[in-house]
């Protein structure tokens, strides 16, 4: 790619206005400029143009001045030939942009891109690489060679385009800077207007004539906008991060935009996806304004949870498979589905249980038991959504985010730290470490074919644990003096993998994530009671040597 012709790539594609009043910018700032060849800026606002002007008439006043040359792609720079390109590129969209469902395989074609953005098309690549390749340094210095690329595009002052989002979107998948990047995204995405595509794009529905916009392209500027929110409203509820995003109105208004001609498959995930992500985003607001609450109101704000997180799967499940669009990604779209709503609804009952002020299992009240019992369901539920379609979610770990790998890990880890809270019999027991170990070797080998170093640190977590667990389980049911009679909680109680499980909480769902759980512990009140016993002596017996 020529030095022109990167230029060129970076500059805003024209779009027609929008024909919906309520919703046009005042001028100089509309997100639909004219597309007609004569098109005339002298409506634009005076004090914009007259800070162009006098900025661009000013003679320097340092000897320093912005680069502002486009940097060539991956190919043109000869880092990667193009035959290794296309493999990385195709990889991508073998499984990563399930992940990053804002791409429409018609229109984002190799060459496309390419010619597009020199950006984008590296960070494809880059995401695509490590799938395709585990054998060469070669991931390793495109990820390298590609965040000095972002980092240009953020110095210089050429105008952002929708590319430039959609390149950020996709390194902030699978990047532990995942938050910044998306800070910048968003930024980006406000300062062309992304934020007003949808309503553009329906606006433009209800009039009789659309010939004068742009759909197709306000279709990619929406799923953008959309994957803004998911990551936004999944940052929030699940890393912790401050609230970027408000919505306005109902969420369930997205699905609008199934209607529309140029629906992909995966525009079905994606929707699912902004509604579910929203609806956590409130239910957890809702349970902190219940902290230290009622047990009742606590248990009842629980049960409106469950209610809405079911209706989410049931209409979206519904809708899935009567979708003309879904094809042959409906199995993989159903089982995500399942996993989503176990996960959604257990960390909705851990966050409950949060709401009830004690993570001592042995004091929480019969309310926060049930809460419970209800996450551990949920959890082991998870589990077997996962494991159920052994040729359709494991596998595809490999395209998998960041979150996702994480996500499989702690879930695990949690199950483990519940079955010590609340035990099992030594057949269950037993068929949880079977089913952890079909786990573990199923991500072991998703993640022999991806080769980010993050996936290989929650293989190794789960690993850990399953081996601490597995351990548990041979100190204490030896055939030889035990019998399937042995009463379940002796299994904790005799040996040191109670400490060891306790314990184990791995820095990654501490300072990474902020998956709530694994500080749950169980203290007896008895115990309890000896140690307020002995402190309250032990401060009699100082308050009597003082007044001596």
């Amino acid at each position: 790619m020529d030095t022109d012709e990167a230029h060129r790539s970076e500059r805003t594609p024209p779009l027609p206005p929008s024909v919906h009043s309520a919703t046009v910018t005042p001028p100089g700032t509309a997100l639909l400029p004219s597309v007609s060849p004569g098109h005339d800026r002298s409506n634009a606002s005076p004090v914009s143009l007259l800070g162009t002007y006098c900025m661009r008439n000013r003679p320097s006043d340092h000897a320093i001045a912005v680069d502002g040359r486009a940097s060539m792609d991956f190919v043109s720079r000869g880092l990667m030939n193009t035959s290794s390109a296309e493999v990385a590129f195709n990889a991508f969209f073998a499984g990563c942009d399930r992940f990053v469902p804002i791409f429409d395989p018609s229109y984002d074609t190799f060459d496309s891109i390419r010619q597009r953005s020199s950006l984008l098309f590296d960070a494809l690549c880059t995401a695509g690489i490590t799938v395709a390749d585990n054998e060469t340094q070669l991931p390793q210095m495109l990820n390298f060679e590609l965040k000095k690329h972002v980092n240009q595009v953020i110095v210089q002052s050429q105008p952002k385009v929708l590319e430039t989002v959609q390149a950020l979107l996709v390194i902030a998948c699978y990047s532990p800077e995942r938050s910044l990047l998306l800070s910048l995204a968003t930024r980006f995405a406000i300062d062309i207007k992304l934020n007003l595509a949808f309503d553009e794009l329906m606006s433009s529905a209800l009039e009789e004539d659309d010939s004068a916009v742009d759909l197709p392209y306000l279709t990619r500027c929406s799923r953008t906008w959309f994957e803004i929110m998911v990551l936004d409203n999944m940052l929030q509820v699940d890393a912790g991060n401050l609230p970027a995003l408000r919505p306005e109105g109902h969420m369930r208004r997205c699905r609008a935009f199934l209607q529309q001609k140029h629906t992909t498959p995966l525009d079905l995930r994606l929707l699912s996806q902004v509604e579910l992500n929203s609806l956590r985003t409130e239910i957890h607001a809702g349970f902190a304004k219940e902290d230290s609450g009622a047990d009742s109101d606590i248990l009842k704000a629980t049960n409106h949870a469950t209610i809405d997180i079911n209706l989410w799967y049931s209409e979206w499940k519904a809708m899935m498979e009567s979708s003309p669009v879904a094809n042959l990604e409906l199995p993989l779209l159903l089982i995500n589905l399942r996993v989503q709503k176990h996960w959604c609804k257990a960390m909705a009952y851990f966050r409950a249980l949060k709401c009830l002020g004690t993570e001592n299992v042995d004091a929480l009240s019969a309310i926060g038991l049930k809460i419970l019992s209800m996450a551990k369901v949920e959890l082991r539920a998870h589990l077997s959504a996962t494991l159920e379609e052994p040729n359709l979610y494991l596998p595809n770990l490999r395209f998998a985010m960041d979150f996702v790998w994480a996500k499989c890990a702690f879930c695990f880890l949690l199950v483990l730290k519940l079955t010590r809270l609340l035990p099992e019999s030594q057949t269950e027991s037993y068929r949880l470490l079977e089913e952890g170990n079909q786990l573990y070797r199923q991500m072991l080998n998703a993640r022999t074919c991806a080769g980010t170093t993050t996936s290989r640190i929650y293989v190794q977590v789960l690993g850990m644990s399953i081996e601490k667990y597995s351990r548990a389980l041979q100190q204490h049911y030896d055939p030889q003096v035990t019998t399937n009679s042995s009463p379940p909680a002796f299994f904790w109680e005799t040996s040191d993998a109670n400490l060891e499980l306790q314990s184990f909480v791995p820095e990654q769902f501490v300072f990474e994530w902020n998956f709530p759980g694994l500080t749950l512990f169980s203290s007896p009140a008895s115990w309890q009671n000896f140690f307020d016993d002995y402190l309250l002596g032990a401060n009699h017996s100082t308050d009597q040597a003082l007044q001596s």
